[in-house]
């Protein structure tokens, strides 16, 4: 009986490590996702768009292929 017990309290510990990192690492991954989103959002905000925030242009003259100009 008492090799039993030990056994149900290995799975349980097994089971509450798993339960805590996956946990954390939602924690994390959900904080990441929500700061993409974010910048995201602000890179497409219309009147940031509007202002000329966040554009390139690109001339003729400015044509770089490896190390060469022309």
């Amino acid at each position: 009986m008492g090799e039993i017990k030990g056994q149900i309290l290995g799975v349980v510990m097994v089971l509450a490590i798993f339960g805590a990192v996956s946990a954390a690492l939602y924690n994390a991954f959900s904080t990441a996702s929500n700061n993409v989103k974010d910048q995201i959002t602000s890179s497409t905000d219309p009147e940031k768009i509007k202002e000329g925030a966040g554009t390139a242009s690109i001339s003729s003259d400015d044509a770089v292929v490896g190390n060469l100009t022309f």
